[in-house]
């Protein structure tokens, strides 16, 4: 990566990538590609955890399934975790030692040059975001450094959207199922008196 892909013109390239991912499914691989392409990285991943119940949702796109599946049932022995809150870490700065079986994967993935940040939201999210290069490709410099820490004010944004989009879209449904099951006619109008919803009784009313 050269210092060009830090300018304004790359991130604006990687934030359009990001905002534009939210509503598409799924939403964070076109953007984890894009981070991975501008970093010179193999894999670009997020992990999302709640509370202490492990991770909810590991996402690597183009990463060998099998290495994910196995990162998930050897997690709990990751030490490049609990980095400083929205601090671009490097993994062997932070890392003293490494237990043996999670060493086994690391040299089976090949994958012990990593950049990373962690993200907290509210109430019990954690959020690890991870770049990953060859072992024995060049180390992450600062471009890469700079390019990620720039990133992070708006990963804030996007995952607090992403979170309300997920919880709007649950309470639609939610609503809608309740709303179908009505055995009276239902309608729901907009200020102007546009119908925006019906359910099937009232869909019946009115083609009658």
């Amino acid at each position: 990566m050269t210092a060009a892909m830090a300018d304004g013109d790359a991130l604006s390239r990687l934030l359009e990538t990001l905002y534009g991912g939210l509503v598409q499914s799924p939403p964070w691989e076109p953007f984890l590609r894009a981070l991975a392409a501008a970093t010179d990285a193999a894999f670009a991943t997020m992990i999302i955890a709640h509370g202490h119940s492990g991770i909810d949702a590991h996402v690597t796109p183009d990463a060998d399934p099998d290495r994910a599946e196995e990162y998930r049932e050897i997690s709990s022995a990751d030490p490049f975790v609990g980095l400083p809150e929205g601090q671009v870490v490097a993994f062997r700065d932070f890392v003293r030692h490494i237990p043996p079986r999670f060493r086994a994967w690391l040299n089976r993935a090949r994958s012990g040059n990593v950049l990373g940040v962690d993200l907290h939201r509210e109430p019990d999210t954690s959020v690890r975001l991870r770049l990953t290069r060859d072992q024995h490709g060049a180390d992450f410099g600062e471009v890469e450094h700079e390019l990620l820490a720039r990133l992070i004010p708006h990963l804030r944004i996007a995952l607090d959207l992403h979170a309300r989009m997920t919880t709007t879209q649950a309470e639609s449904q939610l609503f809608s199922s309740a709303m179908a099951g009505l055995a009276v006619a239902t309608l729901i109008l907009d200020r102007t008196g546009r119908i925006m919803r019906r359910n099937a009784v009232a869909a019946r009313m009115l083609a009658q």
